[in-house]
């Protein structure tokens, strides 16, 4: 029963009379505390077997901080491989300019000197062919050309000549370009020097047709 707030169990001693009624022959009201919440009760179970098995969680614990600093130390962290490559310039109208523009060169790198570095290597080396991987990229503000790679360090012997494979690809393009801008430059000059010299001649055949008036 519920008297004042509190629950009460009423515990009561009875006779049986003859005509099988419960006569009351007595009564005493028994205090019971109340009982707990059934979440309350889980929680203070499962400390107390975390309190019993404390050794166990910390030989776990200390298991699993031990092959996290293994795998940190043993794994070897990957590495960026890269090289930069400044444009040359070469003689133009307005005196020097770039042989080509960053853009340019940079999607000359990625579309047709890497995927060429990549065929090459892959027929040599076929078990590296798919975890090869150059990029190329141009950062702002700065005319420069970034070849680049991310790797484990121990493939330093591999992607090192591979970028310098690259670099050399440039060179040569550069070169071709430069030779066919000299050579432009070369035929212009030539052509100028014989016009210098046919000016020449005609300014000696008029001043020889002055000398002969005045004569």
């Amino acid at each position: 029963a519920l008297v004042s707030g509190r629950w009460f169990t009423t515990v009561r001693t009875t006779a049986l009379a003859e005509s099988r009624s419960e006569v009351p022959f007595g009564s005493q009201l028994v205090l019971m505390p109340p009982s707990p919440p059934d979440d309350e009760v889980g929680l203070v179970d499962l400390w107390r077997v975390l309190a019993k098995r404390k050794a166990v969680l910390w030989i776990v614990f200390l298991a699993i901080l031990l092959a996290g600093i293994a795998f940190a130390v043993l794994v070897e962290k990957n590495r960026i491989f890269r090289t930069n490559i400044e444009i040359g310039v070469i003689p133009s109208e307005n005196g020097f300019s770039k042989i080509e523009k960053a853009e340019t060169l940079q999607a000359k790198i990625s579309e047709s000197l890497i995927p060429r570095v990549h065929d090459e290597f892959g027929r040599e080396r076929p078990e590296f062919q798919n975890r090869i991987k150059l990029k190329v990229r141009v950062p702002k503000n700065s005319g420069l050309i970034v070849v680049e790679a991310e790797a484990p360090g121990d493939m330093r012997d591999v992607y090192l000549p591979l970028i310098a494979q690259v670099v050399d690809l440039v060179k040569l393009d550069h070169a071709r370009i430069l030779g066919r801008t000299v050579g432009g430059v070369e035929a212009r000059l030539r052509e100028a020097k014989r016009q210098v010299e046919q000016l020449e001649a005609e300014r000696q055949l008029l001043e020889q047709r002055l000398e002969e008036l005045t004569s």
